[in-house]
């Protein structure tokens, strides 16, 4: 399989770590020195293109859609051409060998070809998950951070992904994030021809980088630990012979009967080679594998795209988020395509277990799946136990569950079972012995049923070193080796050992370069590999008891943290799966804290619910004290602090794992905004919701509710325009002002918006239910939320969003996207999607529109206005008027340069003689959580936009709605509007075209995103007739009430200056005066 070496030297090794020079090279095992001479100076290379020219017409990887059908496949000879056209282009743009780039896909093939493009062409590939927009302020910085510090020349994606990344630009803070080069290898891929001669393969050491894996770590210090091509290779190997194959599941003879157990390492090339012949003969078709998993970590990437090429395999893939939306496609592709072998988390074997339907449960064939490895997170034998129990029925045998032990350090796997019919190994040993004495004393079932729970603990064994892995327990702080039963750090030996972590020679040397004394006494070299677990031998196998940094001292007892998070889930009303248990330090010792996500109380009660509990504590008082008596319970410990949080606010790793020491630094630097409760000993304190912030924002002009009197819609006392004459707007709750809790007051809603029609008894009872149902699934919670909060404000991410979808569709048997929440963002909207969907109702349906006309005079309800020299209220703009106040200033800077269009000569060309102009104050200023919109959208918006829904808002309140009386209410909105100076802002900075655009540019939407925001269902429209615009609003406003399609109207007019350009063609046509001061029926 190996290819003459290239005229293209290897580079030096090590020299792509840069400040990891300084480390020693690890040598080279014999089992690696062997399996570099069989497979030749570019292994990956050489198999794939042995691979080419032996089976090209194969499937490497088949690529399956939402509903588990083959959507794209992609053979070893495309695969090859793929990587020929890659490896040219990446050349030709001027690459050179060991350059770093960045891996950034969505799910699909693209990342498979660029990955293998790039370590066969030398370079070194950074996967990283793809921001989502969404959570640009973490999920950026991450990323830039990552190109930082490994200095990648490049981030390779696709167009799909681009588009997405164009959107993050107009949004993101960070500004390295608009430095990063990208580059589109399905672009390439189209233009590029192969290459006559193929790909150039150079050669390349061992020690070689080929990845960098980036490890679980604070946002600001991520470590990549550098995969070398001979520890990938190495690992690789280990990785497929965990599942040993054996031929005894194809029912051959004896004299075929193998398994990857019959040969070493070396020898395992022959191995795949009869192997994959027993299979054809006997399936009918080469070996396959199948992986839902990110192919941007350790599990996916190294043990189901690097793995079976090398062994001509076949990989059957699907995205994971189709396997959140229907987990049992997983299984059931297994079984429809004759796959044999998978791995998944924990948490995986529980969700198919829970979500299988009988239908698709009834077809499958479990019966020839020679392995499924369990690893990644803890493995509990509860898990183990409920899956066998669904589905050994099916065929599948209980030693195929593979638990397994591996770190990203050690490039994946460590261990896994002895053979393929030894069982998961459950072992029950005493806490207390474990944790104090670090002393293993097994228990048996029978003992333990009179026991105490916390008096226990159930462990699963991780199987046995794999070939070539050495594995030791030593005692941290004596380093010491510890002979089995004894509980110490596990410490690994092996050529799958990564090269340490990219320019970090102090973490390298700490974890990588670890030296014992061992059982004889003898010293060993410092090549051993700190994993940070601990755990213990017992009768052979490797038992994992926890994280050695995450254990909890207290008064001289050892307490992990696993232990106190099994307790505090318990408790019904906290999320499990979502509790930090972490040591504190409280005045010089040690004490618990204990951060656990809850449920919310349930019951639908409104926006009045949140705001009571503002002062009201009993609910998470008595969430608190469950908590402590189940921890009190379980363990004999005191909860010195406890913090109770919203849903999915504890940080977590890609694999679910909770990351408790980053939970514990961001809760004591208080950089948490989802906290309820933060209890102590000494005090509690409820956090309330958060308040909003003043935003100077404004609109250079007014709105006002306009209502016939025939709907006797009753004048807030408030009102600017009351009898009195007295003003309170001031005191109004305001985006700008920020003095009001929530979007509308909770009394004193005015008759018309009393007789708005259109609440929930109109909707179907079945749908609300089966939305409510949906909602608390994702949410993990028993209460509902507001019917008119977007749900991803309240923790929903995108997995839940799929999850949300998938669980009406089947419900309600509605085919919908896993967009559905992106367009129908809160639950009142999605009830009534589903509603006209399933009923055929339209919106008018809902509406209740009078069916007479209403001849009664109008009134002015309510009124607010936003206007040049500081009047952001009725009584500010009166006092202006009264002063006689001169409101016309300079251009602001953050309209335009006025410098660069001012000159005062009349004729100049492409100049302005008027340098002064009406202008409000900090336009570009918005408070877009106030109003429930997304940062990204807020920043794309047309700022008209933006400005009118403040000052809209401010009517609304005067007029005395309420929240629930605006919902779903038939009110008209008609704004004036004339000028659209944002669409040039945007095309003179060249932004590019992104999902917000239309939204963003339409004048037409300035009226619409009035009504969508408050959920108004009465006529909408933007109105253009230059000067009179508003004027004209005003009028069809009126008439629009008189003909009974509407019962109030908010009218509006707004003007923005954010060009020069119109300012310059006025000025050419001489409409402006040169002093800039306009004098309509002045004498002069």
């Amino acid at each position: 399989m190996s290819r003459p070496p290239s005229n293209q030297p290897a580079p030096s090794p090590g020299h792509i770590a840069g400040a990891l020079d300084d480390i020693p090279e690890r040598p080279l095992g014999r089992d690696l020195k062997e399996l570099w001479a069989a497979y030749g100076d570019n292994p990956f290379g050489n198999v794939c293109e042995c691979w080419n020219r032996l089976v090209p017409d194969e499937d490497t990887v088949v690529w399956l859609n939402s509903d588990g059908d083959v959507a794209e496949t992609l053979t070893y000879s495309e695969l090859y051409s793929r990587m020929a056209k890659l490896n040219r282009f990446l050349r030709d743009d001027g690459l050179k060998t060991g350059d770093r780039l960045i891996l950034c896909y969505p799910p699909g093939v693209d990342f498979i070809v660029a990955f293998f493009a790039c370590i066969t062409s030398g370079l070194v590939a950074v996967p990283v998950y793809p921001p989502d927009p969404t959570k640009g302020l973490s999920d950026v910085p991450r990323f830039c951070d990552i190109h930082e510090i490994s200095q990648c020349k490049a981030a390779l994606t696709n167009t799909m992904y681009r588009r997405v990344a164009q959107v993050i630009s107009t949004v993101a803070k960070d500004p390295r994030w608009r430095s990063v080069k990208w580059i589109c290898t399905d672009d390439v891929l189209k233009r590029q021809p192969v290459p006559v001669d193929g790909p150039e393969f150079p050669s390349l050491s061992p020690h070689h980088p080929a990845f960098l894996q980036f490890t679980s770590g604070s946002t600001g210090n991520p470590k990549g630990v550098i995969v070398t091509h001979g520890s990938l290779l190495h690992n690789c190997h280990l990785c497929w012979s965990a599942y040993e194959f054996p031929s005894h599941y194809e029912n051959t003879g004896d004299d075929e009967n193998i398994s990857t157990h019959d040969f070493s390492l070396v020898n395992q090339r022959e191995f795949w080679r009869r192997r994959q012949e027993i299979s054809l003969k006997y399936r009918g078709h080469r070996l396959r594998a199948f992986s839902w998993l990110p192919v941007y970590h350790d599990m996916g990437l190294i043990g189901f795209v690097c793995s079976p090429i090398l062994c001509g395999a076949t990989l059957y893939q699907m995205s994971p988020i189709d396997f959140i939306r229907r987990p049992w496609l997983w299984l059931q592709g297994m079984s429809k395509y004759d796959c044999i072998c998978c791995a998944a988390p924990n948490f995986a074997f529980d969700v198919v277990t829970r979500k299988m339907p009988d239908a698709v449960y009834e077809q499958l064939d479990l019966s020839r799946i020679c392995g499924m490895l369990s690893g990644a997170e803890p493995i509990r034998a509860a898990t183990i136990d409920r899956f066998c129990e669904k589905f050994c029925p099916k065929g599948l045998r209980r030693s195929a569950i593979c638990p397994a032990y591996g770190l990203a350090e050690h490039t994946l796997i460590v261990t896994a079972r002895k053979t393929w019919q030894t069982v998961p190994r459950i072992l029950i040993v005493d806490s207390y012995q474990l944790q104090n004495e670090k002393k293993v004393v097994p228990l048996t079932p029978e003992s333990v049923v009179t026991m105490a729970q916390e008096d226990y603990q159930v462990l699963v064994g991780c199987g046995v070193p794999l070939q070539g892995v050495e594995v030791r327990i030593v005692d941290p702080e004596t380093r010491k080796e510890l002979p089995p039963g004894k509980v110490g750090e596990i410490i690994v030996y092996s050529s799958s050992v990564a090269r340490g972590y990219f320019s970090r020679p102090d973490y390298t040397k700490e974890t990588f370069c670890y030296s014992f004394t061992d059982l004889n006494g003898k010293p060993t070299p410092p090549l051993g590999m700190r994993t940070g677990d601990s755990g213990f031998y017992h009768e052979g196998e490797l038992f994992v008891a926890a994280r050695l940094k995450d254990l909890i001292i207290i008064r001289g007892r050892n307490f992990y943290p696993q232990d106190i998070e099994e307790a505090v889930d318990k408790v019904p009303m906290v999320r499990p799966g979502s509790t930090a248990a972490f040591a504190i330090d409280v005045d010089g010792h040690e004490a618990l804290g204990v951060a656990a996500e809850v449920r919310l109380e349930e019951g639908i009660k409104g926006l009045w619910l949140r705001v009571k509990r503002q002062f009201d504590r009993s609910y998470y008082e008595q969430v608190v004290r469950d908590i402590k008596k189940s921890v009190a319970a379980n363990t004999g410990l005191t909860i010195h602090r406890l913090w109770l949080l919203r849903p999915r606010t504890i940080p977590k790793t890609s694999s679910g794992k909770v990351r408790r020491s980053l939970t514990k630094e961001r809760l004591l630097s208080e950089q948490v905004e989802g906290i309820l409760l933060d209890h102590s000993h000494q005090h509690q304190v409820i956090h309330e919701l958060p308040s909003h912030g003043r935003s100077n924002a404004g609109s250079t002009g007014g709105s006002s509710v306009l209502s016939s009197k025939g709907s006797n819609c009753k004048q807030n006392a408030s009102s600017p325009l009351c009898r009195s004459g007295t003003d309170t707007s001031e005191s109004t709750a305001s985006p700008r002002n920020g003095t009001g809790e929530n979007p509308f007051p909770e009394e004193g809603a005015s008759k018309a918006a009393a007789q708005v029609s259109g609440d929930a008894a109109a909707l179907s009872e079945r749908v609300k239910r089966s939305v409510f149902e949906a909602a608390k699934t994702v949410l993990g919670s028993n209460e509902l939320p507001e019917l008119d909060a977007p749900l991803h404000e309240l923790g929903v991410d995108s997995i839940g969003a799929v999850e949300f979808s998938e669980i009406l569709s089947e419900d309600l048997k509605v085919d919908v996207e896993p967009t559905l929440l992106f367009n129908y963002p809160t639950l009142s909207d999605v009830i009534d999607f589903f509603v006209r969907e399933l009923e055929g109702k339209g919106a008018e349906d809902l509406v209740g529109t009078e069916d007479r006309a209403c001849k009664e005079p109008t009134a002015i309800v309510g009124a607010a206005c936003n206007l040049p020299g500081g009047s952001t209220s009725l009584s500010a703009f009166w006092d202006l008027l009264m002063c006689g106040v001169d409101a016309i200033a300079e251009v602001p800077r953050s309209r335009w340069d006025v410098e660069e269009y001012f000159d005062p000569d009349p004729g100049a060309d492409g100049k302005a003689y008027v340098r002064e102009g009406g202008f409000i104050e900090d336009a570009e200023m918005f408070d877009a959580a106030f109003f429930r919109i997304s940062p990204s959208e807020a920043k794309s918006m047309d700022p008209q936009q933006r400005l009118l829904l403040e000052v809209a808002y401010e009517s609304l309140y005067d007029s005395g709605y309420t929240r629930e009386a605006l919902h779903r209410a038939n009110i008209g909105v008609f704004v004036g509007c004339c000028s659209n100076d944002w669409y040039q802002v945007c095309s003179q900075l060249d932004i590019g075209i992104s999902s917000y655009t239309t939204t963003s540019y339409a004048s037409s939407i300035i009226a619409n995103r009035l009504s969508y925001t408050f959920g108004l269902l009465g006529p909408s429209m933007t109105v253009d007739t230059a000067c009179s615009s508003s004027l004209v609003a005003l009028h069809i406003a009126v008439q629009e009430l008189q003909g009974g399609s509407c019962v109030s109207a908010v009218v509006a007019g707004v003007n923005l200056m954010l060009s020069p350009h119109v300012t310059v063609a006025f000025c050419k046509s001489r409409m402006l005066a040169p002093d800039a001061r306009c004098k309509t029926f002045d004498a002069s």
